[in-house]
């Protein structure tokens, strides 16, 4: 399991040693030892692999067999073994810390906090805005065909993205809002953890083409519902069945929202299937990012182009690709750096060309800019995107990184501070409260 301690440190990367935290619940990776409430507790070697490896696949459930390839690689053990261990770190962390879920593995259910009182508690509830502010929650997959589960992700996504264009809105960045996924939590436990009035929840149904979406906007300071709505429809109506929902939303918050902010520029795709095989890419390619993982690097790659081949202007294989090209320079882990800054700046050519005014744009360029050593006109495509969405975490977290390295340090702890403020959970390594992930191969 070296390699496993090596990574998950690597993933929480701080300038000094430091436990991870959830909750009450502390865990220091290196030391192999963790504390409950306060109270220091050594578990066995197994035991103690075991929760490491769930820590670090949090956002998803972790099948058996990867578990027992993982924990007891080139053994042959009884489930029983399993079992046992299972039920070891229950004792110490409570019973509804690791869930079962039946056929499938478990799941480790505690979202990441950066600190917590002495006694365990969670920190304070963060301090409502002075406008409408809302988290959009990872709707269910309630189809039996888990392997589709990355196209309920990727709804979710995108509603969070159509809605972040509201300025007169604050959005929590999805980082965050996916730290419940899995979960049953009570919408007022949610608006004191992320500091919001509203949450959306959902769920989707695939079946062959058609599709089944369940929206509601729920006031979850009193945890009074405002609107609900259900849709029934072919795969090809999603992004007219995004855009209701937004509207709706929009509708319902008509307070401080204006209707003409939103106008949805998004390109529809011109091959469904590359776009299902693109948005897998794209959360492929995202979950290589916060696991610093190589292997997902390359399966996002293979994804995007394989979604580029049927549609050359998939904005989300495009967004894969360049993504996955960054990670790899920023890493150093390209063995030409040259050639992977010009082919991600062709990728991004092209999707400017689709939209000029998307904020991801901006983002990306600033970054691959800063890689290229271009540090002004990193600086200021970083800006533009944040004056194009005030609301993307990514970009203000892109900005805040640029400006940091080019000594401008005050505005860098204001647009971090900012980034924070949208994803008070993010347990990615560009969390605006963590370091950025070192350089090294990963």
């Amino acid at each position: 399991m070296a390699s496993l301690v090596k990574r998950t440190s690597n993933f929480f990367m701080t300038p000094a040693p430091a436990p991870l935290v959830f909750g009450s619940i502390q865990i220091w990776p290196e030391d192999r030892q963790l504390a409950v409430k306060g109270v220091p507790h050594r578990p066995g070697a197994r035991a103690f692999d075991l929760l490491l490896l769930l820590v670090e696949n949090r956002d998803r459930v972790v099948s058996k067999a990867e578990i027992f390839e993982r924990i007891w690689s080139g053994l042959v053990v009884e489930e029983n073994n399993l079992s046992v261990q299972v039920s070891t770190l229950r004792k110490l962390l409570g019973p509804d810390v690791l869930a079962t879920f039946s056929g499938r593995g478990y799941r480790f259910m505690v979202g990441p906090m950066d600190s917590a009182t002495p006694n365990g508690e969670p920190p304070a509830a963060l301090a409502m805005p002075d406008k409408p502010s809302i988290a959009v929650l990872p709707f269910l997959h309630m189809a039996s065909d888990t392997t589709r589960e990355y196209f309920t992700d990727g709804i979710t996504e995108d509603i969070t993205t159509e809605l972040s264009r509201f300025r007169a809105l604050l959005v929590i960045s999805r980082q965050s809002s996916f730290t419940y996924k899995g979960r049953s939590v009570d919408v007022r436990t949610v608006a004191r953890e992320l500091g919001v009035q509203y949450v959306v929840e959902g769920s989707v149904r695939i079946t062959a083409r058609k599709l089944r979406v369940t929206a509601q906007l729920i006031d979850a300071t009193s945890a009074e519902h405002v609107w609900a709505e259900k849709y029934d429809g072919e795969i090809e109506e999603l992004f007219d069945i995004q855009d209701d929902i937004v509207g709706r939303i929009s509708v319902a918050l008509a307070q401080g929202v204006e209707s003409h902010e939103f106008h949805s520029l998004r390109q529809r795709p011109a091959d469904w299937g590359a776009y299902e095989i693109a948005v897998h890419a794209y959360q492929l390619a995202s979950d290589a990012y916060m696991r610093a993982d190589p292997v997902l690097r390359g399966q996002a790659l293979l994804r995007a182009q394989e979604a580029l081949a049927l549609d050359p202007n998939s904005t989300p294989a495009l967004r894969a690709k360049i993504i996955v090209l960054w990670q790899t320079l920023f890493l150093s882990t390209t063995q030409d750096r040259a050639g992977t800054l010009n082919e991600a700046f062709e990728a991004l050519d092209r999707l400017e060309a689709i939209d000029a005014n998307d904020a991801k744009v901006y983002t990306y360029r600033g970054l691959l800019l800063h890689e290229a050593g271009q540090n002004e006109r990193a600086l200021a495509a970083s800006q533009k995107a944040h004056q194009l969405n005030p609301n993307d975490t990514g970009a203000l977290s892109a900005l805040g990184m640029v400006e940091l390295l080019g000594d401008r340090s005050a505005e860098a702890v204001e647009h971090l501070s900012q980034a924070r403020r949208l994803s008070p959970l993010d347990p990615g390594p560009g969390s605006p409260t963590r370091c950025w992930p070192t350089r090294t191969s990963a």
